[in-house]
């Protein structure tokens, strides 16, 4: 059976009473002690091949996850983005008089054009005010 853990590391051990040196991206030879090899994970000295794969595998499927969440809550967010569109359409207003109707899209105060007669007199109130002031 081959060896899960891989050096990171030049690994010197001693293996059945032999001085053995395990050079750094070699496996693990058979024979060593559970103490020796937790300690070297410890130190991080070496790589558990299978731990590696399996943290691979659940950040794979966490991201997977994550960008589906992502997916739905932008969705979400869209669909209540069109829900509260303002339609763009335009305004029109038909005078009571039953004239063409003006469908420049804006009104005035008085409910007709948006430009002001400038040429009309003002209210009295604003006649009284002018006169007040000058």
């Amino acid at each position: 059976m081959k060896s899960p853990y891989i050096t990171r590391v030049k690994v010197i051990a001693w293996i059945n009473g032999e001085r053995v040196e395990i050079p750094a991206g070699e496996a693990l030879p058979e024979g060593m002690h559970e103490h020796d090899i937790a300690e070297l994970k410890r130190l991080r000295s070496i790589e558990d091949l299978t731990e590696t794969a399996a943290a691979e595998k659940d950040a794979d499927k966490a991201a997977k996850a994550s960008a589906a969440e992502f997916a739905k809550a932008r969705a979400a967010v869209q669909s209540a983005a069109e829900s509260i569109k303002v339609a763009d359409t335009k305004t029109i207003t038909v005078p009571p008089e039953g004239g063409d109707p003006d469908t420049s899209g804006s009104t005035g105060a008085a409910g007709g054009s948006a430009a002001a007669d400038l040429k009309a007199p003002a209210a009295p109130k604003r006649q009284a005010a002018a006169k007040k002031t000058t």
